[in-house]
């Protein structure tokens, strides 16, 4: 029994530790600084910016510049200087500008779905800590009462009131519950190194898991509308805004693409010239039909896009609502029956072994019972805290 004394010294000592924990708060602001995939989606955006200010030029085209020399033998030579420059028509420069801010609006709302994707995987992994450290604590406990009655089964043997195999049937308990014990300590590392790489490659010690007091996580709303905050439901709408755009600008360029000036001056035999020029192309027929046609086809492709996202995310609403329900339900169970009834149990099992009532095998199902239902207690409430940190992605709203 003294081996078993020692392993439970052992595993208080791996216990976790909350000096200098990785607060939820703290994470997210790392990770909206750090996180590689997030930069490159605000790289996206300066490039639409970028792209704007291209698309208000007021010239699209660099003039060109042209010229042309004759040597001739029997009389003067002759050369001509030009320049040329290509004017669009009928407001092509604002469609552009309109496509061009679209982009941005539609690259905006992109970064808001991703940052939202991210700060759910980060907070189900502080759920994902805060469960496992409650598992530590109810195996820690489980040690601490299977040492106890180890010691009874010690003197109840030393005394030929039970059989040796009570001796065996502690120990291999109490090795059962430890392996389950240190492998969760192992899930606590895959836990770190999982938010490390959601923290830009961050070193992360210790991650707290007193999350809750830094992070609400809210209910359900019942509000008409809800997903129409969604982040990806408003990147399809500014997709859609700018494929109708670029469908009116294509429509356009087609009949009245640009016209082009030039004026150029020169000499000929002797007599100096300068000649302006207009060439206008006359809008007999559309040279863009094929573009128009599949920017026509991209905007009934987004638009349904949009609704068979829409109807995804009311699918997943639903089940989340009724998930939800049923967890509270199974929550409140377990809370007022099971485990009050399981510990009563427990307790009256443990008094009867002393009393060499029941042998141990009857205490060990007691015992384990009611461990089992604790951790899926425990699973519940994991379950019903993820349910609601990905209420938050659905319908665009941090919650904070």
């Amino acid at each position: 029994m003294r081996i078993i004394g020692t392993q439970i010294m052992l595993l208080l000592l791996v216990l976790p530790v909350s000096v200098q924990a990785l607060t939820l708060n703290a994470a997210l602001r790392i990770a909206r600084a750090h996180n590689q995939d997030l930069q490159m989606s605000r790289r996206e955006i300066a490039i639409g910016r970028e792209n704007f200010k291209a698309a208000g030029r007021f010239l699209q085209d660099n003039p060109v510049l042209s010229a042309d020399y004759t040597g001739k033998r029997n009389s003067k030579n002759s050369y001509t200087i030009g320049l040329d420059q290509t004017f669009e028509l009928r407001g092509q420069r604002d469609n552009r500008k309109t496509i061009a801010g679209q982009g941005i609006e539609e690259s905006r709302y992109n970064t808001r779905e991703l940052w939202l994707s991210l700060k759910n995987k980060i907070i189900r992994i502080y759920i994902e800590n805060w469960a496992l450290q409650q598992k530590l604590a109810l195996y820690k406990e489980a040690a601490g009462r299977e040492k106890t009655v180890a010691d009874y089964a010690r003197r109840r043997v030393a005394g030929g009131e039970d059989s040796p195999d009570a001796l065996a049937v502690t120990t291999m308990e109490f090795g059962r519950i430890q392996g389950i014990f240190y492998n969760l300590q192992a899930q606590r590392s895959v836990l770190k190194s999982r938010l490390s790489s959601l923290l830009g490659g961050s070193k992360v010690d210790t991650i707290d898991s007193s999350f809750k007091k830094d992070f609400t996580l809210p209910a359900l709303p019942v509000a008409p509308g809800l997903l129409q905050g969604n982040p990806a439901i408003k990147a399809l709408e500014a997709k859609i805004a700018k494929a109708r755009s670029f469908y009116r600008l294509t429509k356009k360029n087609g009949y009245f693409p640009s016209v082009q000036a030039g004026l150029s001056a020169g000499s000929d035999t002797g007599e100096r010239t300068v000649t302006a020029s207009l060439s206008i192309p006359l809008p007999l027929f559309n040279t863009r039909q094929p573009e128009a046609a599949a920017a026509f086809d991209q905007i009934q492709q987004v638009i349904g896009q949009k609704k068979s996202l829409m109807n995804r995310l009311e699918s997943r609403l639903k089940v989340i609502r009724a998930r939800l329900e049923a967890l509270k339900q199974e929550e409140l169970f377990y809370k007022k029956k099971v485990l009050p009834r399981l510990h009563g149990y427990l307790a009256r099992f443990a008094k009867r072994y002393r009393h060499g009532e029941i042998d141990i095998f009857a205490y060990d199902n007691a015992a384990r019972q009611y461990l089992e239902a604790k951790k899926n207690y425990i699973g519940i409430l994991q379950d019903i805290l993820a349910l609601k940190a990905d209420i938050p992605i659905l319908i665009g709203e941090n919650h904070e």
